[in-house]
């Protein structure tokens, strides 16, 4: 009986490291694929030609399944509009989708979650959502302009995971020519999400 009761804990815990394995593997792949498509000169967000040249890859906090939470879909009723400021002098016009909530190193968290206003109506990105969101590492370990999330729709109430090991900076990290969104004030975090990107050094040139 000890031995069969070993040979399946052996086995979950086998199974659970390949999984594990698998997950890091594909987080891994999707990082890789990013810094290709930065090193493709048709394709980088870096508009100097200096910058293109120094670049050697993006920096990562390592994967850590942890920031990889369950979270809650509590949709708006009334898909109120926003107009969220940016790094320029305008504004962009966001819809409230709704509000996703979750626990994260055991405190409950809540960040809204967003439509752009030009997707609302197009077929083709009807379900593409936004989180933009800030947390205590910003402006040192990682962008002083917060982080982002993509995220794909339609949520149902049964929610969607939330990983965070997927946070990526804005543009306006890698070239000032860029506007991009500033996440709204209730969108901070009071935790370390040492998770995602890091900051890229050009901001600190």
């Amino acid at each position: 009986m000890r031995i069969s009761i070993f040979s399946l804990v052996l086995t979950i815990l086998l199974s659970s490291f390949a999984i594990e394995g698998v997950y890091e593997s594909k987080v891994a792949e999707h990082r890789a694929t990013k810094d290709e498509r930065f090193s493709d000169k048709k394709l980088t967000p870096f508009k100097k030609r200096k910058d293109r040249k120094k670049f050697e890859g993006l920096k990562y906090f390592p994967v850590d399944d942890k920031y990889r939470v369950k979270a809650y879909f509590l949709k708006s009723e009334v898909e109120s509009k926003i107009e969220m400021p940016t790094s320029g002098d305008e504004t962009k016009d966001y819809y409230k989708f709704g509000e996703l909530h979750f626990t994260l190193k055991g405190r409950s968290m809540r960040l809204n979650v967003y439509q752009a206003s030009e997707f609302k109506n197009d077929p083709k990105y009807k379900n593409m959502l936004f989180l933009p969101f800030t947390d205590l590492t910003n402006g040192k370990e990682t962008y002083g302009g917060g982080r982002y999330l993509n995220l794909k729709g339609p949520i149902d109430h049964d929610g969607i995971i939330l990983d965070f090991n997927y946070s990526y900076n804005p543009l306006c990290a890698y070239s000032e020519e860029y506007i991009c969104p500033l996440p709204p004030r209730e969108n901070f975090l009071p935790i370390r999400i040492a998770s995602g990107e890091q900051r890229y050094r050009l901001e600190e040139s």
